[in-house]
């Protein structure tokens, strides 16, 4: 609306034409703009993709690499069931093909231009297109019943290998599973034959058929472990070419046998007792299997060093790493083993190379985690000079997880290496030297963005702090451009650039990779008011570990701090004044410990004046518990225990919990009626929701919501839902809860939603107590949603006027915004009162909504985790991360662009049209009072 107050000394007549005609100009001024503003709508245009939204896609922590020599690319197979090709020189996604959840990826095999994967423990098997990744032909060994996980093949009992023709081309695949050994085409991937390797298992053994290979004379042989008296036995089966069976052969061991391989060339199984001892089997001429002359060593042995893939299963080295580290390679004649290789404590990695027609390994040490990475070839092969290049390699720290290498010739007819490492902080690089260039890093991929464990945002400085050099960006006007800084599984913290669009630092662990368990990041000092302060904690076998740092450059902040106990609870207290906030950390016994990252912590608690109530879960023990948290006599922090709620794992467990954001703000105290009166919220800052399920009966379990007051461990309410079933998320804002389950019973999914009001008469601006407040009234309402989800979020805006949207992830990897307004519980379910209701909804029991209300269109995200929301300084516009096995950044605005023009807004005609108006008014007031004068004088 344009309002606009205009008076004139003149006459009564002037003044009434003068105004007709400016109205009429204002009038045309206003419909002149409307036409000129295109009207806001749900959907994105094709050309605003991408401008204030990105995506990275990822693999995971890589289990299987092979090279592609087809396509000139690399295989990667990675634990969480993703199948890709990447560029050999650049490391870019050419394809990706991901698997069902839990669809663990147990072999990966490649020869030629046929890539086959055997996964779900070994019950499914693939064929891809090596060049476009589609899915050839997909076959059942048997039905699924659970996948092998990170097993090795020995332990898992699945195994794959191809069967090759004379001319050395695959033609089958062999798989053994569930003791099953089955013959496939590799054309179309029907079975040819299939056979029991366990036939003469009976009630009182137990036979597993755990390895299968194919020998230099392409003899089919299968290995495994029979167990009959508490007496276990290695046998060796060969089979024909139609999957007859054609010797069977048993050998006592007198120790269990912890994992197993086969050195293929020369038909040997090399084994290591749970004792950490060595033991070696070998085929004879004849198809016996024969226990060889153990190995005299000093060492504990631990692990085989794990192959990136199988196609080097000719090489007749073994690769082991001991309980100290040490990495000791074998070498096999088929009838012994000889050490060739026995590295110091500080080998990090090894892999089997092939060199000029034969077969070396690559070794790879480093004195400690920061320190160069040296790499040396055993045997050398005359490669002397161009090994003495790589003795100091710059890799990230930490300790290798997979090492592939491939020997490729120069222009100039030297000789290369290239090798894909897969680092213990889930990074997977690719450097590569030669005789004639220097080894250099060719591409990184950071992996672990693929298993973010926490995310935060933070805010850039503003342009008057000098609390930073110039390398730092500036804070812009409506504070959208965010570092978003995130932890992996691995403790490994990076931080992207909201605008840049990637990584601008990254930290790791003073504690060591791969020992933090729960990592969490926190905000406590924002760039407002100087330099920021962010901490990495996170549970270690010491006790909680404390790492402080600035969220800008990664770098530490102040010393590490390890408090030793059993830590139940890190809670983020944020204090009163901005950017000045302090963790606490409770214990079973009430020990209390605070940190803010300086010595003022003990102040800031008793300047609040006002207890802190907190609250932990033990979801296994099914508990809950309340603490207060306050200042004693002599001023210091003491927690006391007020109450505990217990739920019996026998007959309820806690699946979810909700609480209200720290830093959102309430705009409105009540809702207005029909009749103009008002329901005022029921706003009890110390709420708690609480979702439990029963153990199912036939599959059914009870689901039940509670309603609690951290203050005084009162249930405030409790709803029941029978005959569900899966997984529960739940949210929680304002003054209600809104949550989403499996009605197995009805075959659908639904979301509720309780919404509390106050029925009191106390003035709803007074501080709220818990001790005297009296019960709320709950309203709920239930919906049909006809998707399921993996994640659910809340909008989160800069006061809060905007209305709240709901950001489900869905299965299917796209993030659903929905409306408060669409969830609300008072929706009218009579059409007549449904007249009288203003600006409600008319109830629906199904909730249909549209394509445009998705916010990632097509960038979808496969396994979404969770939804991370921050504020900016505009308030109809908010900020998304999304997280999952990829990464999705975009701006949410749940109410539309009400306070920003459009990004297409035509600026320039909008000026033109002003200032012709303008003009326009000008002549019009002049014409308008000439003529009133002329008409007087007549």
């Amino acid at each position: 609306n344009i309002l606009i107050s205009h008076s004139l000394i003149i006459t009564a007549d002037v003044n009434s034409m003068i105004n007709m005609a400016f109205w009429r100009g204002a009038v045309l001024l206003t419909t002149t703009v409307l036409l000129a503003c295109p009207l806001n709508t749900m959907a994105l245009y094709e050309e605003q993709a991408g401008i204030d939204d990105w995506r990275m896609q990822h693999i995971g922590r890589s289990k299987s690499i092979a090279y592609d020599s087809v396509n000139k690319r690399v295989v990667v197979a990675s634990t969480r069931g993703v199948l890709a090709s990447l560029s050999a020189t650049k490391g870019a996604l050419m394809w990706r093909q991901v698997l069902e959840e839990k669809n663990n990826i147990d072999k990966m095999l490649l020869s030629g231009n046929v890539l086959i994967t055997v996964s779900l423990g070994g019950s499914r098997v693939h064929r891809w297109d090596l060049a476009r990744g589609y899915l050839v032909w997909n076959m059942a060994n048997f039905a699924a019943t659970a996948s092998s996980g990170q097993q090795s093949s020995w332990n898992a009992g699945v195994d794959a290998v191809f069967l090759d023709d004379e001319s050395g081309e695959a033609v089958s695949l062999l798989t053994i599973a569930e003791n099953t050994l089955i013959s496939r085409r590799v054309r179309d991937g029907e079975d040819v034959w299939s056979t029991d390797a366990c036939a003469e298992e009976d009630e009182n053994s137990t036979c597993k058929a755990r390895l299968v290979f194919v020998d230099k004379e392409r003899k089919i042989i299968v290995f495994g472990s029979l167990t009959e008296d508490k007496k276990t036995s290695v046998f060796l089966k060969t089979f024909s070419h139609r999957g007859k069976e054609t010797s069977s052969n048993l050998v006592p061991v007198a120790e269990s046998l912890k994992t197993c391989e086969a050195a293929t060339q020369n038909g040997l199984l090399v084994c290591i007792t749970q004792a950490g001892a060595l033991k070696a089997f070998a085929v004879t001429e004849d198809d016996n299997l024969k226990e060889v002359a153990a190995l005299e060593t000093k060492f504990i042995f631990e692990s085989f060093v794990q192959r990136p893939s199988e196609d080097m299963g000719t090489s007749p080295y073994i690769v082991l790493r001991t309980s100290l580290g040490r990495v000791v390679a074998l070498q096999s004649d088929g009838k012994s083993l000889t050490v060739i290789k026995e590295t110091p404590a500080d080998a990090i990695a090894a892999a089997i190379v092939s060199v000029a027609d034969s077969s070396s390994i690559f070794f790879a040490q480093r004195k400690d985690a920061t320190s160069d990475v040296a790499i040396s070839l055993v045997p050398e092969q005359g490669l002397q000079d161009l090994m003495s290049q790589f003795k100091n390699m710059k890799l990230p720290q930490g300790g290798i997880d997979l090492m592939f290498v491939r020997e490729y010739s120069t222009s100039s007819g030297g000789v290369g290496f290239q090798a894909i490492v897969s680092m213990e902080d889930e990074s997977l690089l690719a450097f590569r030297g030669s005789s004639s260039s220097e080894p250099k890093i060719m591409w990184t991929r950071e992996e672990g963005l693929a298993n973010i464990q926490s995310v935060v945002f933070a805010d850039y400085p503003s342009k008057t702090s000098e609390a930073y050099d110039t390398s730092i960006p500036k804070r812009d006007s409506f504070n959208m451009h965010k570092l978003i800084i995130v932890v992996s599984g691995a403790g490994k913290v990076l931080a992207l650039d909201s605008d840049e669009r990637m990584v601008v630092w990254q930290r790791y662990p003073q504690a060591g990779l791969t020992k933090l368990n729960k990592p969490k990041l926190y905000i406590l000092k924002t760039t407002t008011s100087g330099s920021g302060l962010a901490v990495l904690a996170s549970y270690t076998s010491e006790g909680v570990v404390l790492e402080p740092f600035d969220p800008m450059t990664g770098k530490a902040s102040g010393e590490t701090r390890v408090y030793p106990g059993d830590w139940k609870q890190i809670a983020l207290v944020p204090a009163k004044e901005l950017g000045n906030s302090f963790l606490v950390l409770v214990d079973n016994n009430n020990n209390v410990e605070l940190y803010s990252g300086d010595e003022s912590t003990t102040e800031k608690l008793r300047d609040r004046g006002q207890p802190i109530h907190l609250y932990y879960a033990e979801p296994e023990a099914g508990l809950l518990h309340g603490v207060k948290l306050d200042s004693n006599a002599t001023g210091e922090p003491s927690a006391n225990h007020l109450w505990t709620m217990q739920f019996s794992p026998q007959t309820e467990k806690l699946v979810a919990q909700g609480y209200r954001h720290a830093g959102a703000r309430v705009n409105s105290l009540g809702e207005t009626l029909a009749d103009r009166s008002v329901m005022h919220k029921y706003l009890n800052p110390h709420l708690l929701s609480v979702a439990t399920m029963s153990p199912p009966v036939k599959g059914l379990s009870n689901l039940y919501i509670y309603l609690i007051d951290a203050v005084k461990g009162s249930i405030l309410h409790k709803v029941e839902h029978k005959g569900t079933a899966g997984n529960v998320y739940l949210v929680q804002s304002e003054n209600w809860v809104v949550y989403h389950f499996r009605n197995r019973k009805n075959k659908r999914f639904e979301m509720g939603i309780l919404e509390l009001y106050d029925g009191s008469e106390e003035d709803p601006t007074k501080p709220f107590s818990s001790t005297t407040a009296p019960p709320p009234i709950v309203l709920r309402q239930a919906f049909v949603f006809p998707h399921p989800i993996t994640a659910m979020g809340l909008t989160l805006t800069h006061q809060g006027v905007t209305e709240k949207q709901l950001l489900l992830g869905l299965a299917s990897g796209r993030v659903l915004g929905i409306q408060k307004r669409f969830l609300d519980a008072r929706r009218p379910t009579n059409p007549k009162a449904a007249k009288h209701a203003d600006g409600l909804i008319p109830y629906h029991p199904m909730l249909m909504l549209p394509n445009e209300n998705v916010l990632n269109y097509n960038q979808t995200v496969p396994r979404i985790r969770s939804v991370g929301v921050a504020p900016t300084a505009l308030e109809s516009t908010c900020v998304v991360f999304v997280y999952g096995l990829d990464i999705y950044f975009a701006h949410a605005t749940p109410s539309k662009k009400f306070d920003a023009l459009a990004d297409n807004f035509p600026h320039g005609m909008l000026i033109a049209t002003m200032l012709g108006l303008s003009s326009l008014i000008v002549f019009l007031q002049r014409y308008t009072k000439d003529k009133v004068l002329r008409n007087k004088w007549k």
